[in-house]
């Protein structure tokens, strides 16, 4: 039988004033103390597992798409506007979704795993605190024209 994690006794006297808030919202006041414990077992369990298992920045993703962004193809110019719609769509320029269309398979993939962990994340997450600074530098002078004082 696998070892039973502790638990803070804080944190469970919280989760148990949850799982009686829940109950008292879904079946009233006639709960079993059984129930009670059921239900924060399964709160501090889904709260341990959201711990655990918080999204990681794709990280291989933005890797390939800075590459193809710096490169010489035919899909560079739109690798790089969604780059730097990120970094700044307002004065940069924006992404049209219907890039998209033009874009090899693994690099739209690529472009939806980055959108995909935006959205997930709490809050502005920018390409320089992921460590990209420098390759955005790279892509405002290639693409942009814009130096690093330009930028600052």
């Amino acid at each position: 039988m696998p070892t039973p994690i502790p638990i803070d006794p804080a944190e469970r006297a919280e989760a148990e004033d949850a799982a009686r808030e829940l109950l008292r919202d879904v079946i009233g006041t006639d709960y079993s103390d059984t129930t009670l414990r059921v239900c924060a077992d399964h709160l501090l369990s889904f709260r341990r597992h959201q711990k655990t298992h918080a999204e990681q920045p794709p990280t291989a993703a933005l890797d390939r798409l800075f590459a193809i962004a710096k490169s010489d193809t035919g899909q560079s110019a739109r690798v790089a506007n969604f780059l730097l719609a990120w970094w700044n769509g307002v004065d940069l320029g924006h992404f049209p979704i219907a890039d998209l269309f033009g874009l090899d398979r693994a690099i739209a993939d690529d472009i939806t795993a980055v959108v995909r962990f935006l959205g997930r994340h709490p809050g502005a997450v920018y390409a320089d605190s992921l460590g990209y600074r420098g390759d955005v530098m790279d892509l405002l002078a290639r693409w942009r024209g814009i130096t690093d004082e330009d930028a600052a």
